[in-house]
């Protein structure tokens, strides 16, 4: 979209006084993309709305930067004007300001103010997905040493991550990267997204130990469907008709990649039927209602990041400037939660899913730890420990960052779709010689075929034109109050 200068006439318009010193504060001027932001924030498409009485447009303009700090921070709510609605935004006598369909524009506006924006979110991406690849090849070197553990190995992660990010988020706290008004957002979110990657974790790995292993991450590509219905049914997102079709091009493409790769005799694709048949159809069915929670926690957690950005800037006034919620006070809260819930679930996650009855846990634990450990090599089958087990960790955790901050820069969903391209670059990973891995996968025919579609399909929902946002769509959590 070609974005031309605004008129002279528009530039001078009055300010409000709260926003005038901070406006004098900023190093440099305001830009026409910041002001085009403030005055077409009401849907005006002139500088002096109304008759041209500047008293009306420093109304207007105050209205507008409101608006705009509103949509900025994602606050959506419901009520307002819309086609032949009038203004489409309306004051309220408390204050509030209530956002109709005209929310999606002024969203999108607030984005496109900054020209980094874009470049910044493609090297997140890039990031994300890199650090997804290593995650994937680790994890498999991680499990040369610890095969017979790989319960262990998902509990050191799990509690592990609760001690490191709490380091950091009381680093960054000393250094008032995060602030006391970060701390004091409602944990209710936090509780509620522990929650649910703990019971989507427990039901999934309860499932997938009465599946066949080539059917797993064929049916995890309904993640993706529980996102786009979710973040429809909660944040009152529409998609328009070329972003779904991209987004079942990338499921299409993913689902080919895997079942054409590997040895022919072990290729899903020749086996899915017998696969299929031989299952009882309640664990597959299972397996992918257990996605539907971890999916609901991702649109909580994007949830989380708008309505916070809007709490903290509204306390500091600062519509350019205002600090957004540090990533790492979900990581923390949410990981702290999340931890909570699989100590309580752990009998079932044990037996269930590992078939390790929970009389034995203790033992099963210290066998683990002693080959996590494995001090000077003593132990020959856990050859590579703690070393590989512990280059996993890392990269799992920056992954996990990485892909928290590419969905604070953008959603859910489009983190979600960034991360299939991580299944075909893995795929052509293990078809490179690395060490302890024996014998390279050989690449299946069906490859290139199956990565064509994926680039497809996400090129065709990252160029079509948003659909908006409906009005009254809106997940409530940190605006409300703690009971």
């Amino acid at each position: 979209m070609l974005l031309l200068p605004l008129p002279s006439a528009v530039l001078p318009l009055p300010f409000p006084r709260q926003f005038q010193g901070q406006l004098q504060e900023r190093s440099s001027p305001v830009t026409n993309s910041e002001a085009r932001l403030l005055t077409r924030a009401h849907g005006s498409g002139s500088g002096l709305p109304r008759g041209g009485n500047p008293l009306a447009a420093g109304r207007e303009s105050s209205r507008a930067t409101v608006a705009a700090e509103a949509a900025a921070g994602g606050r959506v709510e419901g009520g307002g004007g819309g086609a032949g609605g009038g203004d489409g935004i309306r004051e309220s006598g408390g204050g509030e300001v209530n956002l109709g369909v005209a929310a999606a524009a002024v969203d999108e506006a607030a984005v496109l103010v900054r020209p980094q924006h874009r470049i910044e979110l493609l090297l997140v991406a890039l990031l994300a997905v890199c650090l997804g690849v290593a995650n994937r090849v680790l994890y498999k070197l991680a499990l040369i040493p610890l095969k017979p553990y790989p319960f262990f190995l998902a509990q050191l992660t799990t509690f592990g991550y609760v001690a490191i990010y709490s380091i950091i988020l009381l680093t960054r706290a000393s250094l008032n990267i995060v602030t006391p008004d970060m701390l004091a957002l409602p944990k209710r979110p936090f509780l509620l997204m522990g929650f649910l990657e703990a019971v989507g974790l427990t039901a999934g790995m309860m499932a997938a130990a009465h599946m066949p292993g080539a059917l797993i991450p064929v049916l995890s590509q309904v993640f993706l469907v529980w996102q786009l219905s979710l973040s429809s049914l909660f944040l009152g997102r529409r998609y328009s008709l070329q972003q779904l079709i991209g987004c079942f091009l990338v499921i299409m493409g993913v689902v080919v990649v895997v079942t054409t790769s590997g040895p022919p005799t072990s290729s899903l694709s020749s086996s899915l039927a017998a696969s299929l048949s031989s299952t009882a159809v309640q664990w597959p069915l299972l397996f992918m209602l257990s996605a539907a929670f971890p999916a609901a926690s991702s649109i909580i957690k994007e949830s989380v990041f708008r309505d916070s950005a809007k709490k903290l800037k509204g306390r500091s006034l600062d519509i350019f400037v205002g600090r957004s919620l540090d990533i790492f006070v979900v990581n923390t809260f949410g990981s702290s939660f999340q931890a909570l819930f699989v100590l309580l679930l752990l009998p079932l996650i044990s037996s269930l899913g590992f078939n390790i009855p929970l009389s034995q846990l203790p033992a099963y634990i210290r066998e683990g730890s002693a080959c996590f450990l494995n001090f000077n090599q003593g132990i020959a089958a856990c050859k590579g420990a703690p070393l590989l087990p512990l280059l996993y960790v890392a990269a799992n955790l920056a992954f996990n960052i990485s892909m928290l901050a590419l969905l604070k820069k953008s959603s859910a969903v489009v983190a979600s779709l960034a991360m299939t391209l991580t299944v075909p670059l893995t795929v052509l990973a293990f078809t490179l010689p690395l060490p302890l891995l024996g014998q390279p996968q050989p690449l299946g025919g069906g490859f290139i075929v199956g990565a064509l579609v994926l680039l497809v399909g996400l090129a065709a929902y990252n160029l079509a034109k948003p659909a908006g946002t409906a009005g009254g769509g809106k997940l409530k959590l940190i605006t409300d109050k703690d009971d």
